[in-house]
């Protein structure tokens, strides 16, 4: 998803705004959690990364992160 706004300056100056979000319809699909931590622990049970983060592969699939992009740009 975009939202974009060009905003003329004069007739050769163009400043463009823009913000992009990948992945935004994403839900969390959360790893598995491991019981080798122990009842004790304080994150006993907790379900904090996804298959792909957990495996070091932090890519735009498969549960992973929603990402956005801001940029301004100006054109003349």
């Amino acid at each position: 998803m975009s939202l974009i706004k060009n905003t003329p300056i004069n007739e050769k100056l163009t400043v463009q705004v823009r913000w992009e979000v990948y992945n935004i319809l994403n839900r969390a699909n959360y790893s598995r959690f491991s019981l080798d931590n122990g009842i004790q622990s304080s994150t006993f049970g907790t379900l904090s990364e996804t298959p792909d983060v957990a495996a070091g592969n932090p890519v735009i699939a498969q549960g992973g992160p929603r990402n956005m992009n801001f940029q301004i740009k100006l054109t003349f």
